[in-house]
């Protein structure tokens, strides 16, 4: 029975992971602007002025320049990776695409990294969760839906928050992984506003790891 080193274990199955997140949604390459895309993205005349990183950070997430209006969401950090793919590819639809799987590819790896402090570094267990979160199609909208990007985007930084604060409970020197958790929290806040819940997912996994309640 062939059996591989630990460290070998854990970067063949990240390798088939990542590989997994992105083969499910190489078929939505091709796939056009629908939907809020048009308001968001093709119809969205902002985006052909001048790159301005602040214009993100002072307005809602659905206005448009042609009525101001909006409908209340403040995630100007969805706002500046849907600038910088516009540039990046001349406004055509495929390098959103490729951005939503690279940060989908991404969330998955940290649900492995995740797997591995809650596990013990239990290798195909943590890979197991990994790759059921991968291909599970609850993500499909958002991955394949361009302006679904807010949720992969929000779960990136969502998760590397997680994994920095219990990674920081494992060290003698903390400080800076804490303050990493911090960060990425509020990253993960300036993309959605779901993220208010990570404190709360935190709090349940050190639970989790201790043992729950009778």
């Amino acid at each position: 029975k062939l059996r591989l080193p630990p460290r070998a274990a854990r970067a063949a199955a990240a390798i088939l992971i990542a590989a997994a997140a992105i083969a499910v949604y190489l078929p939505g390459l091709p796939g056009e602007f629908v939907y809020d895309d048009s308001r968001l993205i093709a119809g969205n005349d902002g985006l052909k002025r001048p790159f301005d990183p602040a214009r993100a950070f002072l307005r809602d997430y659905y206005a448009s320049d042609l009525d101001r209006g909006g409908l209340g969401y403040y995630r100007p950090l969805a706002i500046l990776s849907n600038e910088l793919d516009y540039r990046r590819g001349g406004g055509a639809p495929l390098p959103f695409h490729l951005t939503n799987i690279a940060m989908h590819a991404g969330s998955s790896l940290l649900v492995f990294a995740l797997g591995l402090i809650l596990f013990e570094g239990a290798v195909a267990t943590a890979a197991a969760a990994a790759m059921l979160f991968a291909l599970h199609p609850a993500h499909a909208e958002s991955v394949a839906f361009i302006s679904g990007r807010v949720d992969p985007l929000m779960a990136l930084f969502g998760l590397a928050a997680l994994w920095a604060h219990l990674q920081a409970g494992r060290i003698r020197r903390p400080s800076i992984l804490r303050a990493a958790a911090a960060l990425a929290w509020l990253a993960a806040l300036l993309s959605k506003e779901m993220a208010i819940t990570v404190p709360v997912l935190a709090t349940l996994l050190e639970t989790a790891r201790e043992g729950l309640p009778r």
